[in-house]
């Protein structure tokens, strides 16, 4: 085994990331069928009570659908 340490001391740059995903693939699929606004509804109420001193309005605004997108992705690929 090697280790490469290039570009640790380098400061981070933004840019551009495009991924192209065709429309038939398994996961766009999948979202395409899910019923977002139903697990929406399920889970305000919680997400409401997990915010600093129950001020769930204040803050950055949290992009439900990423979030869940991103929950249901760790529970298919553990």
């Amino acid at each position: 085994m090697s280790i490469c340490d290039f570009g640790m001391g380098c400061k981070i740059l933004s840019g551009t990331v495009v991924i192209r995903v065709g429309e038939k693939h398994p996961l766009i699929l999948l979202a395409a069928l899910l019923p977002w606004s139903e697990m929406f509804d399920l889970i305000l109420d919680d997400l409401k009570k997990t915010t600093k001193n129950g001020k769930w309005w204040l803050g950055r605004k949290l992009k439900v659908r990423i979030h869940l997108g991103a929950y249901i992705l760790q529970q298919l690929y553990n």
